[in-house]
C-alpha cells in the first residue's frame, strides 16, 4: 500500500471488502483510538468502552461488504460505536432494576499535580467529583452529548451525524445538560 493512510482511504477499505486481514488490520489501527473515546463518553468506564470498540469492528469485520461508501468510514463505524454503547447502558438499566444492589461506582480519575498545595489538591478532588457526579445524573442521551461535546471537544454537526439525529436535536440535549449541570453544581456549592 502505497501513500498516506487515512481514515477514510477507500483503496483500503476495498482491500478489506475482498477479505484483505492486512487492510482490515489498517483501519482498526487507525480507528481504535478514537472508537474507545467515544465508547468511554458514552459508558463511563474504560474496560465497557474497549468491549464496546472490541464488538463494533467484529462488526464491522463481518458486514465489511455491506459498506456502500455513502458516508465516510469513520462516520459509519461510530455510529455502531454509539449504537453498542447505547445497547449496553440499556442492558445495565434493565440489570439494575432486576438486582438493585449493583451501585456501578464511577471513579474520578486525578491527574497527579506535582507540588501542589494539599488544599488545593483536596478541593480539586472535591470539584471533579462533584463535576462528574453531577454528569452521571444527566438523563443518557444528555450526558453522551456533553461528555462528546465538552470530554471529546467532538463538533455538534459529527454528534449529530453520530447519533443519528439532527442538528438542532443535539443542541437541545446540549443546552439542558449545561442547564441541568449549572443547577447541580449551584447545589453542591450551597
Amino acid at each position: 500500500m502505497t501513500g498516506a493512510v487515512t481514515a477514510d482511504n477507500k483503496d483500503i477499505i476495498l482491500k478489506a471488502q475482498e477479505g484483505d486481514m492486512f487492510a482490515f488490520r489498517v483501519l482498526v489501527d487507525v480507528h481504535k483510538e478514537q472508537a474507545v473515546r467515544i465508547a468511554y463518553a458514552i459508558t463511563g468506564n474504560l474496560a465497557d468502552a474497549q468491549d464496546v470498540a472490541q464488538e463494533a469492528f467484529i462488526r464491522i469485520y463481518k458486514n465489511i461488504n455491506s459498506f456502500r461508501f455513502d458516508s465516510r468510514f469513520s462516520t459509519w463505524l461510530y455510529r455502531i460505536v454509539v449504537n453498542l454503547g447505547h445497547d449496553l447502558l440499556r442492558k445495565r438499566k434493565r440489570l439494575k432494576v432486576v438486582f438493585d444492589n449493583d451501585n456501578d461506582a464511577r471513579q474520578v480519575q486525578i491527574k497527579d499535580e506535582k507540588g501542589a498545595d494539599p488544599g488545593k489538591k483536596l478541593l480539586s478532588v472535591e470539584l471533579k467529583a462533584k463535576i462528574e457526579a453531577a454528569l452521571t445524573s444527566l438523563p443518557e442521551k444528555q450526558r453522551i452529548v456533553f461528555s462528546l461535546k465538552y470530554k471529546k471537544d467532538m463538533k455538534i454537526r459529527e454528534i449529530a451525524q453520530l447519533m443519528g439525529v439532527s442538528v438542532s436535536t443535539v443542541k437541545m440535549h446540549l443546552f439542558r445538560a449545561i442547564d441541568k449541570m449549572q443547577k447541580k453544581l449551584r447545589e453542591y456549592v450551597r
